[in-house]
């Protein structure tokens, strides 16, 4: 190993570059890491049978509170269970779970762009 002292740098000027060239590392995956989020995560792909169960009980559980996908029915393909005449999803919960603090965002935020609630939640939500 290589003594700091040798070198004419001290251990305290050699830890100060070493974190500023970890924290430069950090900076450059964040910015890249958003870059690729703007432009991969604009893509909102039309509704098909999965993606429209997911983001059915989503908006279902954030707008009326409910898993019950009776009001979605129109949007709905194949991708759904009924029960008891209740249309519900029949897909694992977890992503549209995870879905609803940012799609709930996406319904009070400002910007109210068509399709505003899907992308956010699309992007927050890694779907």
């Amino acid at each position: 190993m290589i003594n700091p002292h040798q070198c004419g740098v001290s251990r305290e000027a050699r830890t100060r570059s070493d974190l500023l060239s970890t924290r430069h590392g950090a900076l450059n995956a964040a910015v890249l890491a958003l870059l690729v989020e703007i432009t991969v995560g604009t893509l909102v792909h039309p509704y098909m049978a999965q993606q429209a169960s997911r983001y059915a009980l989503t908006a279902s559980i954030v707008e009326r509170g409910t898993v019950r996908l009776d009001a979605y029915e129109h949007v709905l393909g194949v991708d759904r269970a009924v029960w008891r005449g209740h249309i519900y999803s029949d897909k694992a919960p977890g992503q549209p779970l995870a879905a609803v603090p940012v799609f709930a965002w996406g319904r009070q935020s400002a910007w109210k762009a068509p399709r505003t609630s899907e992308w956010t939640a699309t992007s927050g939500c890694g779907g």
